[in-house]
């Protein structure tokens, strides 16, 4: 089972993150997206525009990163609850930074 996550380096909420896989210590099977290739965003956009999962991101002015996709293909924006599910730890960590929301309060 591999999860593939999409991100950016410099988004704040992606660094919590890039902490809960560091703190699972390899259980975490993934494959990683940066939406700053060109390619990885064309990959992104194709599903955040087909999947409902995104409807609040998109009208809230956000990106909708992090994002991870379930090995069933999935779109999910609440990697936390699936981490918890998967019976994976959540790391939480606080990084100052650019938003990712259009109005700049979150991503």
């Amino acid at each position: 089972m591999t999860i593939r996550i999409f991100g950016h380096p410099r988004c704040p909420d992606c660094a919590s993150l890039r902490a809960s896989i560091m703190a699972n210590e390899g259980r975490v099977p993934f494959e990683g997206h940066d939406i700053s290739q060109l390619q990885d965003l064309h990959e992104f956009m194709a599903i955040r525009d087909a999947s409902p999962a995104f409807d609040a991101a998109r009208k809230n002015g956000e990106i909708g990163i992090p994002c991870i996709v379930t090995e069933d293909g999935t779109p999910r924006l609440d990697w936390r609850e699936y981490f918890r599910e998967q019976g994976w730890k959540v790391t939480e960590v606080s990084v100052s930074g650019p938003a990712c929301s259009i109005d700049g309060s979150g991503c």
